[in-house]
């Protein structure tokens, strides 16, 4: 029997201590010296230092003095340690826009935007799509651009022998002569206003250019005047009725036309002479012929002939019933590119359900007409199936301007279920036709419009307010790559951990699947999903307060193992809108900024046994 000093003695039982003892030596350097979230990265290296560390130890145990008959190697128990650790997995966010793709969306088409709106219920987020053009209706008003010209010439003049008008012993005329005499009413001339087409009859025209040339070919040995005055000619800016004096010919000779510019006036052709239907403005003239001394009085009459050459009178503003007419709006909206999109996927799948479209119209016109829109909106699918969103009836209408310089405006709207945008068309049409009718206008003030500078500003927006309900929605998100976790070995369980905070009125039931090198899923990694709630939502569907939860759920050994072969992991949610206590699913509103935060992590117990 060999012995042992007491020095290898207290070596011998010194290292069997350690060896009996390791585990608790292990347990506590994994949780006083380690911290926690070094060990995922150190387990690997540290469990390779356990053989080396038992190694170690017999060989120093052996190198004492023992005898084989005072230590029995059968009476040494078996050590297991069970260390702890967590693993972070992922962290993500879920916008409303990282599902429905909204940045696709909104490029896909021009004048297509997101916006947030407001109302008495709250704060809402909705698609737009607007028209805004400035229509020139000169088209439908064109008709009563001007009167045309008109040439009239008056009836022949005759001018008496006037020798008998000259006193004795005088070489002129006690008077001047005057046809008619001034006791007597002027001559009457009337000058027709042209017909306008269709059912236009006019009260009055503001005159905005033109005029009526005077002249005369009569060779005369004296001076003639032309004095013109007219009931239907009315001064803009003194209220005046025309009246003015013109020299036809001198005793010199013929003189140039005289012009009169009508630029200034306004014709009243209610109050001008009428025939059936047809209009009139007003003339009444008398020829003065004025004596001088040099005046050669042989006798006998003369025939005085007077052309009036009336240019055409462009109207700046048309009063009294200017007809009714049509101006054509029509615009189409491509959608095709959305075939593909994972709108279609989520509407093919039944997975929205949107609550209503609305069309408003906003107009500004100086048309003093009244007009209203029957709007034709309909939506066309690829296979030609035709959607109509509004009836027959339904009626917007464009409020007038009330006087010149005046911009009538007008805001209104419809609204419709939804339901044809939730097949998706590939094209969305306008017909947004305006009809002008003399019998919308307030009596008050006569109907009027400016033939040339017309025009109606029609704003349109259709706008899908995302109030919508969500069944089985269903969204995957690719977050974290997994080459960490390869390091971990010796677990014996696992739980997984989800923080949520979750600002959508939307429960969540969620899953994490397993990707491998290629881009496959392969598995999940959890057998059953996990269920967090909704935020909760007010009658109007608006969310009071973020729901924040602690999802746990055991992993099983199996699924653990899956986990380390996967290369890659995605996030999986199933959204469903939020039910009020009576279960009933109303439609709620979804805001811009809401999301779905997640931080997954797993916490493992390795099981190593020596």
């Amino acid at each position: 029997m060999q012995t042992c000093s007491l020095v290898d003695l207290l070596s011998c039982r010194l290292y069997a201590s350690l060896i009996l003892n390791s585990h608790y030596f292990l347990s506590w350097f994994g949780k006083n010296v380690l911290p926690l979230q070094d060990i995922p990265n150190k387990f690997k290296s540290m469990k390779r230092l356990i053989p080396i560390f038992v190694m170690l130890s017999g060989i120093f145990f052996f190198s004492s003095c023992v005898d084989e008959e005072d230590f029995d190697f059968d009476r040494l128990s078996q050590t297991t340690l069970n260390p702890s650790f967590g693993l972070k997995l992922f962290e993500t966010e879920i916008s409303l826009g990282s599902f429905l793709n909204f940045d696709t969306l909104i490029a896909g088409v021009e004048n297509l935007e997101l916006v947030t709106r407001n109302d008495e219920y709250g704060e809402y987020l909705e698609f737009m799509y607007s028209i805004r053009d400035t229509f020139d209706v000169e088209d439908f008003v064109g008709i009563i651009d001007s009167v045309q010209d008109a040439e009239i010439t008056l009836p022949e003049i005759h001018i008496p022998d006037i020798s008998g008008l000259i006193p004795p012993g005088s070489t002129n005329p006690d008077q001047n002569l005057a046809i008619p005499a001034l006791d007597l009413p002027m001559e009457d001339v009337s000058i027709e206003v042209p017909e306008f087409e269709g059912e236009v009859s006019l009260d009055s025209i503001r005159l905005l250019s033109g005029g009526i040339g005077v002249s005369s070919n009569t060779l005369l040995p004296f001076d003639v005047f032309i004095d013109l005055s007219s009931s239907s000619l009315r001064n803009n800016a003194t209220g005046e009725l025309y009246s003015q004096r013109l020299q036809l010919t001198s005793s010199n000779g013929v003189l140039p036309a005289q012009n009169i510019d009508l630029s200034g006036y306004s014709i009243f052709l209610k109050d001008s002479l009428e025939a059936g239907n047809k209009h009139f403005i007003d003339l009444r003239y008398r020829i003065v012929i004025e004596y001088s001394s040099n005046t050669s009085f042989t006798g006998g009459t003369f025939a005085l002939e007077v052309n009036l050459d009336v240019s055409p009178l462009r109207i700046d503003i048309a009063y009294g019933k200017v007809g009714n007419a049509v101006v054509p709006v029509r615009d189409s909206v491509d959608l095709s590119f959305l075939e593909d999109s994972k709108l279609r996927q989520y509407l093919n799948a039944n997975s929205i359900d949107l609550e209503r479209l609305k069309f408003e119209i906003y107009t500004e016109t100086n048309v003093g007409i009244g007009a209203y829109i029957n709007p034709k909106v309909y939506s066309l699918t690829s296979d030609g199936i035709r959607t109509e969103f509004f009836s027959a009836t339904d009626t917007m209408h464009i409020r007038r301007a009330s006087r010149p310089g005046v911009v009538g405006t007008s805001t209104d709207s419809l609204e419709t279920d939804a339901a044809a945008i939730e097949v998706l068309p590939s094209s969305l049409n306008y017909n947004l036709d305006m009809h002008f009718m003399d019998r919308l206008y307030d009596e008050s003030y006569p109907a009027f419009v400016q033939p040339h500078e017309a025009y109606v500003i029609l704003d349109t927006r259709t706008t899908l307010p995302i109030n919508a309900k969500l069944t089985n929605l269903y969204y995957e998100e690719e977050v974290a790559d997994l080459g960490f976790v390869e390091q971990v070995d010796y677990v014996k369980s696992a739980t997984l951990n989800l923080l949520i905070e979750n600002e959508f009125p939307a429960s969540i039931e969620l899953n994490v699947l397993l990707v491998d090198s290629l881009g496959v899923v392969f598995d999940t990694l959890l057998t059953n999903p996990l269920k967090v709630n909704g935020a909760p939502v007010d009658a109007n569907g608006n969310v009071l307060t973020p729901l924040a939860d602690n999802a746990v759920a055991e992993i099983t050994i199996e699924k653990y193992n899956k986990l380390r072969e996967a290369s890659k992991v995605r996030f999986a949610v199933t959204l469903n809108t939020s039910a009020e206590s009576n279960g009933n699913r109303p439609y709620v509103r979804f805001k811009r900024d809401a999301r779905i935060k997640v931080k997954a992590s797993v916490k493992a117990v390795a099981d190593i046994t020596f």
